[in-house]
């Protein structure tokens, strides 16, 4: 038997049921439009952090190269002393009458400067000022072990030297600067004399390099030098004990000495404020967004089921109305054929009988009447069936079918 044709009923039904699996799409539609806006606020945001990151990093070397330019002027301008004290002595005379008082005057007018040494041969002779550093007379620079080995280089080289840092009884770091002195004598022409010394303290000789507002600008930094041969960090000046995180450095060089000045932002690189405001707006564009998609799949999936339902609809009605049309038409065609007949049997018995002209044409409209009526139920019931099959549909050889009828076409 062959299955029973669907009641409306349970194609409305079907159609219900398509419907509510299409109104579960939209929960896809929505997860795929947040997880897409996602990634492309994701991006937006990673590529806004990088270039800001940029511009502070590079509004930071700006600020260190400003500040190393300073420190290397002050540092500089220490040296002063020692040069106005070589200028000062007389040939052939291993002390300078009035040191104590050029000495004193020397120090009011650069203050970067703590103490002035004079070491003839290399053993220190004089000092200014002379309290606090009576422990310094007669020690021998050459021989000494902080500055032995920078000031027989100094000596060899006969250039002016920075060396240091070293750690002060008192506390702090101090640094020295080695003037090597050569004089003209008749033997050999050119003979060392000794050295002009001055003492940098650390970090008083940065107060006119305006170190300290970089902390007013929100930069950590650290002032430090690396010993050429043991690359051992000797910390100058700090803003803190902290270690710097990803710092740009700025090295500048002090005569034959390199010091570097680091400086990161005191609260880090990371905007952490300005990164959540972002994310958060991020996250709420993604959500409205999904929830756009969501409504819009959810207004198709419905549409879409409406749509099928109302098709459903006009198909039922369709199948219902060519029902009844087949029905009328296969009731009315024995009685249009009984009219017809009758109408025959009446035209055919009272023909030479009546002589009423308007009898007879009234007979002959009924025989045509019933006529066209039967033709009209023929052409229902052929229009009717044009969509029908007449049999089963088979599949067929083409080629045998061309073959078989070019054979009765070619026969006699």
């Amino acid at each position: 038997m062959s299955p029973a044709a669907p009641s409306p009923g349970d194609r409305e039904f079907r159609a219900a049921r398509v419907g509510s699996s299409l109104a579960c799409r939209p929960r896809v539609v929505a997860l795929l439009a947040f997880v897409l806006a996602g990634g492309l606020v994701s991006g937006v945001i990673w590529r806004h952090e990088q270039q800001r990151l940029r511009e502070a990093r590079s509004q930071a070397t700006s600020v260190a190269a400003e500040r190393a330019h300073d420190i290397q002027t002050s540092v500089e301008r220490a040296f002063g002393p020692i040069y106005a004290l070589a200028a000062m002595l007389q040939p052939g005379k291993e002390l300078m009458p009035g040191f104590a008082v050029s000495g004193d005057r020397l120090l009011r007018y650069f203050p970067e400067a703590s103490a002035l040494q004079l070491a003839p041969a290399g053993v220190v002779r004089q000092v200014v000022p002379r309290a606090g550093n009576e422990s310094t007379i007669g020690v021998d620079l050459l021989r000494d072990a902080d500055l032995g080995r920078q000031a027989r280089q100094s000596r060899s080289s006969g250039t002016p030297l920075l060396a240091g840092p070293f750690r002060m009884v008192a506390g702090g770091y101090e640094a020295a600067g080695l003037l090597p002195i050569f004089v003209d004598n008749q033997s050999d022409g050119r003979s060392f004399w000794g050295f002009a010394v001055v003492r940098i303290p650390f970090p008083e000789v940065l107060r006119e390099s305006r170190l300290a507002d970089l902390e007013e600008q929100g930069y950590a930094y650290q002032l430090f030098r690396r010993d050429p041969e043991t690359r051992e960090k000797h910390l100058l000046a700090a803003s803190s004990a902290v270690a710097l995180v990803e710092p740009v450095e700025k090295e500048l060089a002090v005569f034959n000495a390199s010091l570097i000045l680091s400086v990161a932002p005191a609260t880090g690189w990371s905007d952490r404020r300005g990164l959540l405001l972002q994310v958060a707006a991020g996250l709420l564009f993604c959500l409205v967004l999904a929830w756009q998609a969501a409504w819009q799949a959810r207004l198709v999936a419905a549409s879409r089921a409406h749509e099928r339902t109302l098709e459903l609809r006009v198909a039922q009605r369709t199948a219902d109305l060519q029902r009844f049309a087949e029905v009328s038409a296969h009731h009315l065609q024995e009685p249009a054929r009984r009219v017809a007949t009758y109408a025959g049997r009446l035209r055919s018995q009272l023909a030479g009988r009546v002589d009423d002209p308007e009898v007879q044409l009234s007979l002959d409209f009924i025989a045509q009447q019933s006529g066209r009526l039967q033709e009209l139920l023929r052409d229902a019931e052929l229009y009717l069936s044009a969509d029908q099959p007449r049999g089963p549909i088979e599949c067929c050889d083409a080629e045998a079918v061309v073959e078989s009828v070019r054979t009765r076409l070619a026969g006699p």
